[in-house]
């Protein structure tokens, strides 16, 4: 059954990225039928985004750890995760870029969740690649080791 999702790319540096990211997790997840996108202008200049899509079936999906939220995680996982928020922050600013921009909140929902003991086990982790981790990884499971 076809389907329709209006997403939006504010154009600004404080949401473009994390914008992307979300459509692009979307585009990810679903089978794409046709898409259209307008430029609006207003306060805050956006493309909206016309996508009519369909499930993609559970075969094709690709196999990621992923939490959503942090109402999914335990007491302990709190913990982890504040941990890595403390590192990612560290991080941002020695590198002088935004916190998202490392990892998103998800990201570190599901590295706490799942406790990955090695790097390559981030590759498990939805929204993590090679790239991601040959800067982060071992930092990552660092802080991991030692919560």
């Amino acid at each position: 059954m076809m389907k329709i999702k209006v997403l939006q790319i504010r154009i600004s540096e404080r949401f473009q990225h994390p914008d992307e990211c979300l459509v692009n997790d979307f585009l990810d997840r679903h089978e794409i039928i046709q898409m259209n996108a307008k430029l609006i202008e207003d306060e805050t200049n956006y493309w909206s985004i016309l996508i009519y899509y369909k499930n993609k079936s559970a075969s094709t999906v690709p196999q990621k750890f992923f939490v959503a939220s942090e109402k999914e995680l335990s007491e302990d996982e709190k913990l982890i995760f504040s941990e890595l928020r403390k590192w990612r922050m560290s991080k941002s600013k020695d590198l002088r870029l935004m916190p998202f921009m490392i990892c998103h909140n998800t990201h570190l929902f599901s590295i706490a969740k799942y406790k990955p003991q090695t790097a390559e086990e981030l590759l498990h982790i939805k929204g993590f690649n090679e790239s991601k981790i040959k800067k982060y990884g071992l930092e990552i499971i660092e802080v991991l080791q030692n919560v």
